[in-house]
Order: C-alpha cells, then structure tokens, then sequence
C-alpha cells in the first residue's frame, strides 16, 4: 500500500512542485492506516513557510502546521522532483532555499538527493 504513495504538487498560487505528500508505514503493521494518527505525510510550502502535513490533508487544503518561523526566515524556494535512477530505484530531489528575515544578504541554499525504497519483484 506504501509504495506508490508520493504525490509531487504545490498549494494555489505556490511555485510548482513545492509540496510533497506520501504515506509512511509508521507503526510498521503492514496496513495504511488513516485514521487519527496516521501515517499520511508530507510538507509544503505556504507563504515562505514550511509546513508539515496534519491529519492527511491534501496540498490545496487547509489544516497545515507551519514547522519554520516566518519572523525569522523567509523560505524562497522548496521543490520537489521524483529521479528514475533505474527499473528498481528512485530518488527525490530537494532543493531549498531561504533568506535571513530582515537580512537579505543572508542566504542559503542546498539541494539533497534522497532515497525512495520501491517494491522489488
């Protein structure tokens, strides 16, 4: 149920790919459990913050938890794309970048590959 769950979009008026959702088998018991507590997942951006998914709400809804302080730093960029390195493996790439509130001169950018487990046969 776990393997095909990442959807790459953005929240209304956000820079494309700038919202990454999936599912996580958390409590590691085979089944996606959407109920409270579930293991839906994801993180967007929204207003030059970064939030983190509540309760499996889509991109475009509301109910999102900002997780970086916008009195603090200011998220320009936050994209998402899936890489096909080969028939059994995938990667996402991240990319980020932010300014210093009040210090435009500050800031910093960095881009990650990580890992997607796939299913093999």
């Amino acid at each position: 149920e776990f393997v095909n769950t990442i959807t790459i979009s953005q929240y209304p008026d956000e820079l494309t790919n700038s919202c990454i959702v999936y599912a996580y088998d958390k409590n590691r018991d085979g089944q996606l459990n959407t109920s409270t507590g579930n293991e839906n997942f994801g993180f967007r951006l929204k207003d030059h913050a970064i939030e983190m998914r509540q309760k499996g709400a889509s991109c475009d809804a509301n109910g999102w938890q900002d997780i970086s302080d916008t009195g603090v730093i200011r998220i320009e960029k936050l994209e998402f794309t899936i890489e096909q390195a080969s028939e059994a493996r995938r990667y996402i790439s991240l990319t980020l970048s932010a300014s210093a509130k009040g210090f435009s001169d500050v800031q910093r950018s960095l881009t990650r590959t990580l890992l997607k487990p796939t299913r093999t046969q």
